[in-house]
């Protein structure tokens, strides 16, 4: 039998900072092991390194103009050769 601490999956915390979050929710892995979250309430997508453990890209900002994000909720990754040409595809309330 395995068991293993919940302190080695943590990572992020609550509030506002680059690490932080304010309202996580949909998550996704890239090929490479990093992290992908977005943030519903914070109105972002942040991507993580899955060993440090730290913010490495967000992106977004609330909003109904083209390219905002309206308390996105879900987030899928369609890899590419690498993390710059890889897509992002994001749910949001912008119908």
């Amino acid at each position: 039998m395995n068991l293993y601490s919940l302190d080695e999956y943590k990572f992020g915390g609550y509030g506002r900072g680059i690490n932080e979050f304010l309202e996580p929710n949909g998550i996704a892995f890239l090929s490479d092991g990093s992290i992908t979250v977005v943030d519903t309430n914070s109105s972002q997508v942040k991507l993580f390194d899955s060993v440090r453990r730290e913010c490495v890209l967000k992106f977004g900002q609330a909003g109904t103009r083209p390219g905002a994000l309206l308390y996105p909720y879900r987030v899928a990754v369609l890899p590419g050769h690498d993390l710059v040409r890889s897509y992002f595809f994001v749910l949001n309330d912008i119908m």
